[in-house]
């Protein structure tokens, strides 16, 4: 099972705009951890942040005005962005400009409408728990690497596949078996590539295809990575 723990990142400015995320990551049957309700009085504010960060899957960034310009919201994203599995989620809250290590990173627009943002949030999360391989379908013969991806979610495909494909030889590689153009993913660097590359992938329905290759040509690589996420879950 993935670490359902969710931090929530956000400029006290923001705060009635944080409390409706905290309230539709609840919803979606996650843990949100926001400071307001983790941090009591009497405790080191800074010592609770970094718990808090530690102990999450996954941090929403919520971009506004205030928080690009905090200091301490800086702090939270970019720390986040060195963790390995931890997945960061901007959240797109206003027209502001992302910041450059942002820019290749998929987020959830809430621009145009709010509450579409916290559907769209919540239906993310709900696909987070969602079995990424389909079934075998009985009719066909086993495909011979199928068992290691069998039962992942998807939070765990998308971990495997940016803690096995790390540099630009073994991305050229997953690309050419995909029939895929590098020059038309998006990103500067091969795990912002890697990132575009499963939102295409998973848009395509093709993550049983990229299991397959996974398991075949780095399945020591995914053993270990899926033990590590596992154990930690």
């Amino acid at each position: 099972m993935p670490n359902h723990t969710v931090f929530i990142s956000y400029s006290q400015e923001d705060r009635a705009l944080a409390a409706r995320i905290e309230f539709a990551v609840a919803e979606a049957g996650w843990k949100p951890w926001i400071d307001h309700q983790e941090i009591q009085p009497g405790q080191s504010f800074l010592e609770r942040m970094q718990d808090g960060l530690a102990s999450a899957g996954y941090v929403l960034l919520m971009m506004t005005g205030h928080s690009l310009a905090s200091r301490w919201v800086r702090r939270e994203w970019m720390s986040t962005l060195a963790t390995d599995g931890t997945v960061l989620l901007p959240l797109k809250i206003e027209e502001v400009d992302v910041p450059r290590l942002l820019t290749d990173i998929l987020y959830i627009d809430f621009t145009k409408s709010f509450d579409s943002g916290l559907e769209r949030l919540k239906a993310f999360f709900q696909r987070e728990d969602a079995r990424a391989v389909p079934p075998e379908d009985p009719g066909r013969p086993q495909r011979p690497a199928a068992g290691l991806l069998a039962n992942a979610t998807v939070r765990e495909l998308r971990l495997v596949i940016q803690g096995c494909i790390r540099d630009e030889k073994a991305l050229r590689d997953l690309l050419w078996e995909l029939d895929i153009e590098e020059g038309s993913l998006r990103g500067e660097h091969p795990q912002e590539k890697v990132v575009d590359l499963l939102h295409r992938v998973d848009q395509e329905g093709a993550l049983g295809k990229l299991a397959e290759y996974l398991e075949q040509d780095h399945r020591a690589c995914v053993t270990e990575t899926l033990e590590r996420l596992r154990r930690s879950a």
